[in-house]
């Protein structure tokens, strides 16, 4: 299943422990002619009633997808070794003689002796031919051990592990009697049925239960076996297709059927297994009838008729004479699976043979050919007229003539079941017990059923733990052998289910968000529309008004955890570049701003800067939350969920609920919340206490584990197109209480670290090397400020950092450990401080140094060359590598706006502020204040060399942008940098100190130098104590 599933109810660990060792054989299904048997489902059903009789009763999995020559290979070719092969796993126990056993076993059923009646083939004549099925087990078996070392059996361990994991996890061992022996359904019995009432006032969910969808996911090298868990609509209840399509897209496809309304239905119908309904007879119902058995009614569903079969229509038409042309049977699948139903407990011998087939493609009726129909006699032979003046007949004209049934819906399309068969739609029934498809549009209602998860999971040494204690009947009190495949203990949750939470009713005590708003309290909200140039005043007014009514509607229900005020709304009409203080008054109070812009006419560039206007405005003057959309995009959502056409917007309202969440994350709030009610850093405190039980070892510090600080670091460097010496952002995040919620801070730093000469220029030629400053300088600064506004702050950190090299920037990452550990110890004087620090870097192709040095670490994607690297470049939290590989991954499931993240949760949001702050000088970070398209300026070594004074100017001059008078943060004035300009060299002499020459420099003067400018900007950027917002959004995720 795709992870991050809107209904996914995360990962459940199983340690595997006692791995058993499996005897593997190979079985070929034969005739009685000997010859092999083919087709998948027909090997299914005779594998499957052999592995009934009352001889067999050993715990087993069927590969069907095996190849041959893989238990024993030979060097030599053997042609007649073809055709499709089974693997029969059984796990063995290392004690006693079970091995020895087993083989005797099987070897006693290798008698090819005749088990039941199979259909195999037809005649020439279309008649149905029975015949004897075996299953011959070949010499070729093999005793495969979990503790090989060759890379072939190993793979082939693996293979037959996952096999028998996945049969037994699902409770499945036979898998013929599943659904869908061909793919992934995999359905535990498990129902969440709770939410039924809910899901049957909604059409089709009338049909339908929400029951937990399980895949196993083997990990042999970790000798782990995660179940991914989602939710998914099965049938109860057996649905004639027609129905079932009409609960889907309602009764307008009985008209005609466009090209996207057919791609829907396929979407719908392809890959379920249905039933022919002969239309000569009346249906039946099999509702509430156990164990397979069925009442026989005047309609039942039968193998499709091969009284008539089919010819195709010649291509060319010739003279005195008919071509040859192959013969095609209607709606006759070469090997149906049959399902056998008992007419009653007492005559077991009395059966009715249902088959059942997959619906393989769909089609409209005029994109099917018609055909000759052709009329067999009773001695099994066709009539076949050389002057015959029969014309070619479509498919409702058959069923009309010869079945006496004129189709009830014949706008409705074909189905293909095989080779050229098509059936009407009307004729055939889903049969229950299938997973559907495309039930997005009851998304919303299945999530409420992962409320019962938790409740659910309280039970899961009934659900889970046992899978491999089954019984079987045919024991007749014999002690069952138990194989403790699966290691006792609670079970990790790895990823918390994403579930939606009820809104909290009026009279309930509410938590606060923030100093300034409750949860009881209205959100007040400011829209405003900022229209094309060309657009109508009119229309725009209307369209305003129609997002107004749709925001204010939109509370209260399911999808939204805030309640909104009528909100108040603003149409800007603008030409040239946007300035809110125009239109707005700074001193109305608002707690979000959503600001619509219509794209059309407009660049991108005019675009980015309007957005990076709305959020400047509301950040640093307003002090409240914004978000701004497209028009085209909102129109997009409405017109995706509502069917509404432009200019009717007085007739509806609607708003993305998607923009909800986001804003409720923004002011607070918390979208999904954990089945387990489970926070990532106490799951990770509980396991490490639970690996030191094991070892027998104490542990004191899983408490500080426990009530950790996560912190995430990252710096964002200007584009290539903005203005000379545009700084860098560094931006912090870090958690606080949750961690949902990841609070920031940031500082704007120089970008250029160093300026050198390359190799082989000299004197005023260009060629100049400059590198970027990829230490954070103000640092200590930042994760002061958090600890000052931090509801609960801890002396325990784990901190993220993103960006670094730790073979080539060790002397970064030990210096800011060291700021770090110096800003605690300041907060928390005299309790020790415990860091652990993990350095994130994109996972590309390093160039190889004598001084390359493979740090541990770990990834979090299981694939042979990972996007992102975690290295851990200090621990003094003790954490195991893979408990922090874990808690990576639980960090990125709890991602509150959507799928999970692909590199560490806190990363993600430190980069999103980074970038969030350069919207405060828009105007400079896109070169728009500059005439020279360059952040680096002069390109001479001589002008470059005194350039961190031009640096430092420019980068004072932005904080005396993006602050304002009197913020705490423009505490440097320009004196102060005039005084740090001053003790450094003369920008008049020409001739630097330390300069490069061919690579290689005379001294360590410079390296002391930029070392001393270095010192001197941290002083003044730790000087600065709050980040360039109001003080109210510190507490916010403003920056979503």
């Amino acid at each position: 299943m795709p992870s991050g599933s809107k209904t996914s109810l995360g990962s459940l660990i199983f340690s595997l422990d006692n791995l058993p060792t499996f005897y593997v054989t190979e079985i070929e299904t034969m005739d009685s002619d000997d010859e092999q048997c083919l087709s998948r489902k027909l090997r299914c059903s005779a594998i499957g009633d052999f592995l009934k009789t009352k001889n067999f009763f050993f715990p087993y999995a069927v590969n069907h997808n095996a190849k041959r020559n893989q238990l024993n290979p030979s060097p030599f070719y053997n042609k007649d070794n073809k055709g499709p092969i089974d693997y029969l796993i059984i796990p063995c126990q290392t004690k006693g003689d079970l091995e020895t056993w087993v083989q005797n076993s099987l070897e006693h059923h290798n008698s090819g002796v005749k088990l039941h009646d199979k259909e195999a083939r037809r005649d020439l004549t279309g008649e149905l031919q029975y015949r004897a099925i075996y299953c011959r087990f070949k010499s070729g078996a093999r005793i495969v051990s979990p503790n090989a070392t060759d890379d072939m059996e190993r793979k082939l361990y693996a293979r037959c592990l996952d096999t028998f994991v996945c049969t037994r996890v699902n409770k499945r061992k036979d898998w013929v009697n599943g659904t869908n022996p061909a793919n992934k359904d995999w359905i535990l019995d498990k129902s969440l049925g709770s939410i039924d009432p809910v899901l049957k006032t909604k059409g089709l969910a009338q049909y339908c239960s929400v029951r937990t969808h399980a895949e196993p996911v083997l990990n042999l090298d970790a000798k782990e076996l995660h179940l991914k868990l989602d939710l998914a609509l099965c049938l109860d209840k057996s649905i004639e297709a027609p129905d079932l399509l009409f609960e889907y897209l309602g009764n307008n496809v009985l008209g005609s059927i466009s090209a996207e309304q057919l791609s829907l239905i396929k979407g719908v119908l392809v890959g379920l297994e249905v039933r022919y309904l002969d239309p000569q007879k009346n249906t039946y119902s099999d509702t509430d009838k156990p164990n397979g058995i069925i009442q026989t009614a005047p309609r039942t569903s039968q193998r499709l008729s091969v009284s008539r079969t089919l010819r195709k229509t010649p291509s060319i038409a010739t003279f005195g004479r008919t071509p040859v042309q192959p013969i095609y049977n209607l709606a006759r699948p070469d090997t149906p699976v049959e399902v056998e139903y008992q007419s009653s407990k007492q005559d077991q011998s009395t059966t009715q043979k249902v088959a059942t087939y997959r619906i393989q493609d769909i089609r409209s009726s005029v994109e099917v050919s018609r055909f000759l129909p052709q009329r067999a006699k009773a001695d099994g032979t066709f009539s076949i007229s050389e002057d015959t003046e029969e014309k070619p007949i479509s498919v409702a004209a058959y069923f009309e003539t010869f079945k006496n049934s004129k189709l009830k819906y014949p706008n409705l399309p074909l189905v293909k079941v095989r080779h050229d068969t098509w059936i009407p739609l009307e004729f055939l029934e889903v049969i229950k017990g299938q997973a559907l498809r495309n039930t997005g549009h009851l998304t919303d209602f299945v999530k409420m059923a992962s409320l019962n998860f938790a409740d659910l999971n309280q039970h899961q040494n009934d659900s889970f733990a046992a899978i491999d204690e089954e019984e079987n009947p045919h024991l007749k009190g014999q002690a069952q052998e138990r194989l403790p495949i699966f290691k006792r203990g609670p079970l990790n949750f790895v990823s918390p289910a994403k579930v939606h939470t009820r809104p909290t009713p009026k009279s309930s005590e509410a938590e606060s968000k923030s100093p300034e708003r409750l949860e009881s309290e209205p959100v007040q909200a400011r829209l405003i529309y900022i229209p094309s140039n060309s657009a109508d005043t009119a229309e725009s007014e209307s369209f305003l008004t129609f997002v107004a009514r749709g925001l204010h509607q939109a509370t209260g229900s399911e999808s939204s955890a805030i309640k909104f005020s009528k909100p108040k709304t603003t149409l800007i009409e603008v030409e040239k570049p946007l300035l809110l203080e125009r239109f707005m008054n700074s001193e109305e109070a608002n707690d979000v701003l959503i600001v619509v812009v219509d794209h059309s006419g407009r660049t991108k560039g005019a675009v980015d800067q309007i957005r990076a206007e709305v959020h400047r405005y509301a950040e640093q003057i307003m002090g409240c939350i914004a978000v701004c959309i497209s028009k085209q995009d909102l129109e997009r959502s409405f017109h995706t969920n509502v069917p509404i056409e432009r200019k009717t917007y007085a007739k509806h309202s609607y708003f993305p609920k998607g923009l909800l969440r986001k804003i409720n994350l923004m002011l607070g709030g918390t979208n999904y919340k954990s089945a387990l009610e489970t926070e990532p850093l106490e799951a990770l405190s509980t396991q490490m206490r639970d690996i030191a039980k094991e070892a027998g070892k104490a542990i004191s510090h899983a408490d500080s584990v426990g009530n950790a600080m996560i912190f995430g670091a990252h710096v964002s460097h200007p584009g290539s197109i903005a203005g000379v010496s545009c700084p860098s952002v560094a931006a912090v995040v870090a958690t606080d209480n949750n961690t949902v919620h990841y609070l920031g801070a940031a500082r704007v730093q120089p970008t250029v670290r160093e300026t050198t000469q390359r190799r082989g220029y000299g004197g005023d030629k260009p060629g100049i090397k400059h590198s970027m400053q990829s230490r954070i300088l103000g640092l200590k600064s930042m994760i002061r400020e958090r600890l000052l506004n931090s509801s609960d702050p801890s002396p325990s950190v784990i901190f993220f950092r993103h960006g670094l090299d730790p073979n080539l920037e060790s002397g970064v990452i030990e210096k800011e450990k060291a700021d770090i550990k110096e800003a605690f110890e300041d907060y928390f004087d005299p309790k020790p401080i415990k860091l652990t620090y993990i350095v994130v870097t994109n996972n590309s192709f390093v160039v190889p140094t004598d001084q390359l040095v493979v740090s541990s670490g770990f990834a979090i994607e299981q694939t042979s060359k990972p996007k992102y690297w975690y290295s851990i470049e200090g621990d003094d939290l003790e954490i195991p590598t893979r408990l922090l590989r874990g808690l990576v991954k639980r960090l990125n499931q709890r991602n509150q706006l959507g799928a999970e993240v692909s590199i560490a949760l806190p990363i993600h949001f430190a980069q999103k502020l980074a970038r969030r702050v350069f919207d405060y000088f828009h105007f400079y970070a896109t070169d728009s204040a500059s005439l020279v398209p360059s952040i680096l300026g002069p390109t001479s070594y001589k002008e470059r060399k005194d350039g961190y004074i031009t640096d430092r100017a420019i980068k004072q001059i932005i904080e005396n942008q993006i602050y304002s008078r009197g913020h705490a943060g423009a505490v440097v004035s320009d004196e102060e940098v005039a005084d740090q300009g001053s003790t450094q060299n003369d920008p008049g002499d020409e001739s630097p100190k330390n300069e490069s020459i061919n690579g290689e420099k005379k001294g360590d003067t410079e390296d002391t130098e930029v070392e001393q400018h270095e010192k001197a900007e941290i002083g003044i950027i730790n000087s600065i104590v709050e980040s360039p917002w109001k003080r109210n959004l510190s507490n916010q995720m403003f920056y979503l």
